[in-house]
């Protein structure tokens, strides 16, 4: 009995733990549209945060690499981008800014557990 409830619980991790990525992510404009400007110049952003467990962010790739990073944006001379790699953990997130222009159509973040994609 003791091997049949085993085999069953890993068998349901693997089910739910299959193809599921372990970070979500967020995308706003930041800049002229709200009427109130705190950042230095206008920028898109792309904020990934984990989900439950540990993950490094290696890179964050808009349309195939076709809309640019943007120099760090700083609010009230404060960074908002750190560089890449950055190690998570659960809850926690790491913003990119890019091209204020851009219009998103395709993620892609690459992690040490692997790598997600997003269609818009």
């Amino acid at each position: 009995m003791k091997k049949l409830l085993t085999g069953g619980v890993i068998a349901v991790c693997l089910q739910g733990c299959g193809d599921q990525p372990p970070i979500e992510i967020y995308t706003y404009k930041q800049g002229s549209d709200n009427g109130f400007v705190v950042a230095e110049e206008p920028y898109l952003s792309v904020k990934v945060t984990a989900k439950s467990k540990d993950v490094e962010i290696q890179n964050v790739i808009v349309n195939h690499g076709d809309c640019k990073r943007v120099a760090s944006p700083k609010v009230w001379g404060v960074e908002l981008s750190p560089p890449l790699p950055k190690k998570l953990g659960p809850d926690q997130s790491v913003g990119q800014a890019f091209n204020y222009s851009c219009s998103i159509k395709h993620i892609k973040v690459i992690t040490d557990l692997g790598a997600w994609e997003w269609e818009y």
